[in-house]
């Protein structure tokens, strides 16, 4: 049987002139090559190869029947299509799931093209090969081929992100620069925020308490202090595995989709809905009520962490968790929505809760060292009320971010910067004004210390209400500077900018400028962090605003598009409907470069040439240099 298919395979190699090529993918081997090439009605020919057990639909069957196979030339190609391609292997049955007759490919068969020349001036002959190949599931499949039109340099291109036509993707020339990834660099940086946040969770009333009662168990364990030690760092370990474990789900949520993850951060409903949870979370720090989990819950990890040894201090670890989660339920909360506005999100999330698991464990592991250092922590009090009360507020003003955040992506137009950054002083004053009542009727460090800060901070903010000042420091956290009450410049630093791609190549040919392509979001806090701390730099902006135009491709806009201009793609074996503007672009994003996270700036000349490698979040030299490395090579 494998003779006869390679006799046949040489049989068609003979048979054709000498220029032929073979792509292959998992399922089926293409070979490729020309009849009559240089006449009048040269003839494509392509023989394929199907595993066994596998099929590929045929040309035609329906507009309810499966994917067909079809062959799609460039406009620029110097041979087209002249009519339909015909085969003399098509089978055809009763097909139960599309109930109606298909026609389909098995083993090898050969497909005939006729072709015709066309007036293109390149002569480069530029088509795709569409199909599905199908057994107990199906798989959309295309592979692109290029080659001169005598001929020679024959070119197969897999594009194995573009599993259907895909009407995004975009045939950018320099696309090796692509092939170096660009990653996000903030895992590091998410860890120590996660490793602040668990040291503030320390201070919390449902935690700080169990320091010195858990240690003192661990030393009642036996005589060797050895045994002891070793077991508080076997409960410290464990309650690192245990908040690490809780960001797992989120690496299978990102799996599905690169951009999954950036959908649900800008997901209106959910946002309202962390909006509404923050504030609850606010109102039980403010000693309104208390968030506790099912006492048979506790109770049943209770009876676990009596069992015997290594197995017994774990659920004492779990137990720990769970007896505290009124006060770190909110402060987790606050890392989860934070750790998933980013294509990275799932990753981030990981190293937050390491940092968090890591800070709550090192108390434990260290008093179990130094068991004479616990004489020297403070004692329970009033302090433990008051940190409460400043995460309450701290809550409370992350609340308002989940609130912008979906006004932004909706254009609802409710929290303006002006009104955020008010709201904001609001709080802020609020919670000064219960630390100076405290001063008054207690005068310790700590109040004192607190009401320092929240009337710098709450100066800060009304100095940067009442100027054009753009708050550097919470740059990301108030809406953008051009999302305002008072300005009508709706473009990041008074910047022209575009927000379709197709619009702006128009303009960058009319003026012979390079573009920038700015893959942001509405909801991107390293964005902002980037248009207000680096774009606003007077260098960078005097080349933004003359040297080259801007596409600012927002990737979380709810706005819808057009009935005309819905599509489906498939990306990464998923079906996605673009139905909005963020959609489309978020996709456009993931199928040309590879990419799903923001800020992501690519320049590329207006005739589709990438200039340099992608970059994102940088600081203004890094920023600059690349800039300007970029514009030299649109000059050369």
């Amino acid at each position: 049987y494998n003779l006869m298919k390679s006799f046949k395979l040489l049989f068609l190699a003979l048979f054709f002139i000498q220029y032929s090529i073979r792509a292959q993918d998992e399922k089926v081997t293409w070979t490729v090559a020309f009849e009559n090439l240089e006449s009048e009605n040269p003839v494509l020919k392509i023989a394929g190869e199907i595993e066994q057990g596998w099929i590929v639909y045929g040309m035609d069957n329906g507009d309810t029947g499966p994917i067909p196979l079809e062959l799609y030339f460039e406009k620029a190609s110097s041979l087209i299509a002249s009519e339909r391609p015909v085969s003399s292997d098509l089978h055809y049955k009763y097909d139960d799931i599309f109930e109606q007759q298909v026609s389909y490919f098995e083993e090898d068969f050969t497909l005939i093209q006729p072709l015709t020349p066309t007036k293109a001036t390149d002569s480069i002959i530029d088509f795709t090969l569409y199909y599905q190949v199908c057994s107990q599931v199906c798989i959309n499949r295309e592979i692109r081929f290029r080659f001169n039109r005598d001929g020679s340099e024959i070119i197969s291109l897999k594009i194995e992100d573009e599993e259907i036509r895909n009407p995004l993707f975009i045939d950018f020339r320099n696309r090796e620069l692509l092939t170096t990834e660009v990653e996000e660099q903030t895992g590091w940086i998410i860890f120590f925020l996660g490793f602040g946040a668990g040291l503030l969770a320390l201070l919390t009333p449902c935690v700080f308490p169990m320091i010195p009662l858990t240690v003192s168990f661990f030393y009642n364990q036996g005589s060797k202090r050895s045994r002891s030690v070793l077991l508080a760092f076997v409960y410290g370990l464990s309650i690192v595995i245990i908040y690490l474990l809780l960001s797992l789900p989120f690496h299978l949520i990102e799996g599905l989709d690169p951009s999954a993850l950036n959908a649900i951060s800008t997901n209106v409903p959910l946002n309202i809905f962390f909006f509404m949870v923050f504030v609850i979370f606010a109102f039980s720090f403010f000693g309104l009520f208390e968030i506790q989990l099912p006492q048979g819950l506790l109770n049943q990890m209770d009876e676990k962490a009596n069992s015997s040894k290594y197995f017994g201090i774990f659920f004492m670890a779990v137990t720990l968790s769970l007896v505290s989660f009124s006060c770190t339920g909110p402060i987790l909360g606050s890392l989860l929505a934070g750790s998933l506005s980013s294509a990275q999100g799932a990753w981030n999330l990981s190293f937050g809760m390491l940092g968090f698991g890591a800070a709550l464990a090192l108390p434990f592991t260290l008093f179990a060292l130094f068991p004479s250092a616990l004489n020297r922590l403070p004692k329970s009090g009033n302090w433990m009320v008051d940190v409460k009360v400043l995460l309450g507020g701290i809550e409370l003003a992350l609340a308002l971010k989940f609130l912008s955040n979906a006004d932004l992506v909706s254009h609802w137009g409710l929290l303006k910067r002006e009104v955020f950054i008010g709201l904001w002083i609001l709080i802020s004053i609020s919670i000064l004004v219960y630390f100076i009542n405290r001063i008054r009727s207690n005068f310790k460090p700590f109040p004192i210390i607190i009401s320092l800060l929240l009337t710098l901070f709450s100066g800060y903010l009304f100095y940067g209400l009442i100027t054009t000042n753009n708050l550097k420091l919470l740059s990301g956290f108030p809406p953008p500077d051009f999302y305002s009450i008072s300005r009508s410049n709706e473009s990041p630093q008074g910047l022209s900018v575009f927000h379709h791609f197709e619009e702006a190549v128009i303009a960058g040919k009319a003026q012979n400028k390079p573009i920038l392509l700015d893959f942001t979001g509405w909801a991107c806090v390293n964005c902002r962090k980037m248009e207000e701390t680096v774009w606003s730099h007077p260098r960078i902006h005097n080349i933004l605003n003359r040297e080259l135009l801007i596409a600012s491709l927002y990737v979380d806009d709810r706005a819808p598009l057009n009935e005309d201009e819905f599509i489906d793609i498939v990306v990464n074996g998923y079906t996605k409907e673009i139905k909005t503007i963020g959609q489309k672009w978020s996709s456009f994003q993931l199928v040309n470069f590879k990419n799903a996270s923001q800020p992501f700036y690519v320049l590329i000349s207006p005739d589709l040439e990438i200039l340099s490698m992608p970059i994102q979040y940088a600081n203004a030299d890094e920023y600059e240099a690349w800039l300007k490395k970029s514009l030299a090579s649109f000059k050369n």
